[in-house]
C-alpha cells in the first residue's frame, strides 16, 4: 500500500513539472512592450511581411457596408507574439458598428511580421491599426464617415 502512495506522489510530481515547464514558455501579455500612446514607427519593431507598396485593398471588406453601400472605419488595439504572429486584437472604435473593427482583425490576422531594427530580440508587442473601408462608387453615408472617421481620432464629438 505504501508503495502505490509513492508511486501516485512520485507521477503527480513528474506531471505537475511537465505542466510548469509548458507555462514558463508561454509568453503574457503584462510582458509585452506597450507602443499603443506614443510616437513610434511600427516597423521599427515589427515589419509586415509580404506588404505590396501602396496596398490599399483588403480581403476582409464588411459585408454589412457592402450591402448597406456604407463607409466605415475602425482602431484596434493588438499584440504580435515573438513569433511574429498576432495574438489578438481588441476594438477601441468602430463605426457604423462593431462588425467594421471585426472585418479589420479579420484582415490582421493574416498578416505575418518579421522582427524591426530595434527589435532583434523579437520582444512581442501592443499597437494601436486604424482602417477605412471605402466604396469605390460612393456611399449613402458620406456625412456621417466624415464626421466619424475623418480629420483626426478619435472623432471630434459637437
Amino acid at each position: 500500500m505504501k508503495f502505490r502512495n509513492l508511486l501516485l506522489l512520485v507521477l503527480s510530481l513528474f506531471i505537475l513539472s511537465g505542466c510548469q515547464s509548458n507555462q514558463a514558455n508561454k509568453e503574457v501579455p503584462s510582458t509585452y512592450l506597450d507602443l499603443t500612446n506614443g510616437d513610434f514607427d511600427i516597423e521599427d519593431y515589427w515589419i509586415r511581411e509580404n506588404k505590396n507598396e501602396g496596398e490599399k485593398y483588403s480581403l476582409f471588406f464588411p459585408d454589412e457596408l457592402a450591402k448597406r453601400s456604407l463607409k466605415g472605419c475602425a482602431e484596434v488595439i493588438f499584440g504580435i507574439n515573438s513569433e511574429g504572429k498576432l495574438t489578438g486584437y481588441k476594438p477601441v472604435y468602430s463605426y457604423p458598428g462593431e462588425y467594421v473593427a471585426t472585418a479589420a482583425g479579420a484582415h490582421m490576422m493574416t498578416f505575418k511580421w518579421a522582427p524591426g531594427v530595434m527589435n532583434p530580440n523579437r520582444r512581442p508587442i501592443l499597437a494601436k491599426a486604424y482602417f477605412t473601408f471605402e466604396m469605390e462608387n460612393g456611399s449613402r453615408n458620406e456625412a456621417g464617415f466624415k464626421k466619424n472617421c475623418e480629420g483626426g481620432f478619435p472623432p471630434a464629438s459637437n
